[in-house]
């Protein structure tokens, strides 16, 4: 764990989300993982998030690599990250579809917390109805 890391991402998380809300809440509902199960894929606007020259991902123009899935520029010529479902909720051990499963279950007003694989003592909730 780098320290110095870790509170510029809180730093960047907060910028990002004064009002505390889920990192990922600009993502959308995560409902391609409901509707696909494990194997499905979301696309994810390139909000808050710049591709490397290397290929990799990165959040904002910090050098954190987000090790979730690949990029992929759509025809508006912008990037999307492209998650694959199985990533998500690892704390839980949850796969995408768990996950979702639980959001559809529970409602729009319902919340799944789970860890960041980048940095696994990083929590960020996530709203279901986003």
């Amino acid at each position: 764990q780098n320290p110095r890391l870790q509170v510029e991402f809180e730093t960047f998380v907060r910028e990002q989300q004064p009002n505390g809300v889920s990192l990922w809440g600009f993502h959308g509902t995560g409902c391609e993982c409901c509707r696909g199960g494990q194997k499905a894929v979301e696309s994810i606007p390139q909000e808050g998030f710049r591709l490397g020259r290397d290929g990799r991902i990165y959040m904002a123009a910090k050098a954190l690599y987000v090790d979730l899935g690949f990029a992929s520029k759509t025809a508006d010529g912008k990037y999307h990250q492209m998650i694959l479902c199985q990533a998500y909720c690892p704390q839980f051990g949850l796969g995408g579809w768990e996950c979702c499963a639980f959001c559809w279950k529970n409602g729009p007003t319902a919340t799944v917390t789970c860890a960041m694989a980048v940095l696994p003592r990083y929590v960020i909730t996530y709203n279901c109805g986003h």
